[in-house]
Order: structure tokens, then sequence, then C-alpha cells
């Protein structure tokens, strides 16, 4: 494994507003790295649909007020394109680095741009609104991608209908603790643990969710840690891409 300096914080970030040009950096704590789309692009020399680095947030330009609409420049491209050398050459980066690597699938384990992902389930949600499997798959793509004022809406309508889905309750009370919203993400948590309770038999999946409720309420562990990337770079992860490699397929 090589050695590469420990990461700071954040990643430097350069964005260029198509909308009025104006150029301004911001100090991100997490990019994604679409796997999948970086091989096609750099390796298969395709030109994909989506760019293989995906900012888990909403972007504003600070003067026009722009919402996402950016273009990277060259010097995060090129600083991006360097933590990949360094990942290629070690297998991944290092622990804690801001930059992620990923895959993102869908629940039957198709490869997706999180973004394509999003329009699909979109369009199933349209389909069949009642169906809260699908609503759950794109609430939780909301949230991997970081539009959570939108996710917060879907979680809150799944447990409005059935107040008994702790996968909601969880996801609800990580989008406050990023929202800063610690008194709501608190209530969500206890909400989930009272469900847990009556619902008595559970799955692997919901018994974990009510634990870690359960570690988090009694402050064993920092609430500042339930996260939504945490929440999504923590779930079931089916196979390694590449040899050597950690980045992982995250089914959705």
């Amino acid at each position: 494994m090589f050695n590469f300096p420990s990461p700071k914080r954040g990643f430097t970030t350069e964005f260029h507003c198509t909308a009025c040009g104006h150029k301004f950096r911001r100090e991100l704590r997490r990019i994604y790295v679409d796997r999948p789309t970086f091989d096609k692009r750099v390796i298969h020399k395709q030109k994909p649909r989506h760019s293989e680095y995906i900012i888990p947030q909403r972007i504003a330009c600070p003067k026009c007020q722009a919402v996402d609409q950016y273009e990277l420049t060259q010097y995060t491209l090129s600083s991006l394109a360097m933590a990949m050398v360094a990942a290629l050459l070690a297998g991944d980066l290092i622990e804690g680095h801001p930059v992620k690597i990923i895959a993102f699938a869908l629940a039957d384990g198709q490869l997706i741009h999180p973004l394509d992902a999003l329009e699909h389930y979109r369009r199933q949600v349209a389909a069949v609104p009642q169906d809260q499997i699908v609503r759950m798959r794109y609430a939780n793509t909301l949230r991997t991608l970081g539009y959570f004022a939108e996710a917060e809406a879907e979680y809150t309508r799944l447990v409005d209908q059935t107040p008994a889905q702790l996968e909601a309750w969880y996801n609800l009370a990580a989008i406050y603790v990023a929202l800063k919203r610690k008194r709501e993400a608190k209530k969500a948590l206890r909400s989930l643990v009272e469900q847990a309770q009556r619902a008595g038999d559970l799955k692997r999946a919901e018994a974990g969710w009510a634990e870690n409720a359960r570690h988090y309420l009694e402050g064993s562990w920092p609430l500042d840690e339930l996260t939504p990337q945490g929440v999504f770079e923590a779930a079931p992860l089916r196979s390694s891409l590449v040899p050597g490699s950690r980045s992982k397929r995250h089914p959705r």
C-alpha cells in the first residue's frame, strides 16, 4: 500500500456558474466518484451522459443564487484526477479522504449513475404513488445526492402513511442532523424506538436501526456522526467492483 498524506477535512472545489459566469470555491467534506462512469470516460473513451464526479449537496452561486447550474473548473478536475491516480495506485484512497469512490445500483443489482437512478425512481413514483418500497428507494436516492429538502418530504410522507417505517425515521433523523435540527433528530429517533417496541419481532435491518437509534439517544454515539452520507456509505454492500479496491455497489 502506498503512503499518502492524511487528507484534510474537506476538498477545495472550484465551480464555474453557467448562469452568470461567476467562479467560486467551496470546501466540501465529500465528493463521490462514480467508478463505472469514470471507467467509461477514461478507459473506454466513451462520452457518458453524466459526470463521474457527484457533489452530494445543492450548490448555489453566491452571486446570482442559481442552484446546481455549474461546471467544475479545470483546477478541480485536475485535483480530482490526481486523487483518482492515487486511488488506482494504492487500491483506494486512504480512510477519511473527502473523495469517495462508489458504484450505485438499482435494487436488482443493475449499475446506474445516481442521477439516472433518480429519474428512474421519479417515474416509478409517478406511476405507482402508493408503493412505499418505490418511494423509499426514491427518497434514499435523493438523500444520497444530498437533496435534503426533497428527501425529507418523501420520508415524512412515508412515516405519515406508515409510522412503522423504521428506515424512514432513521433517515429523517440523519437529515435533521445534517440540517442542524438536532431536537427534531432526537424526536425522530424516539419515534423509531417506540415503533420498534410496538412491532415486537423485527427484521435484521430494522433491529439494526433500532439499536443504532438507542445508541444515539443514550449518548454512547455522538449524534453528529448520524449523517445522510454516513447512512449511505454504511449501507449493505454486495461486491467489490475491482480487485484490490474498496469501491462497492450500493443497491437501492
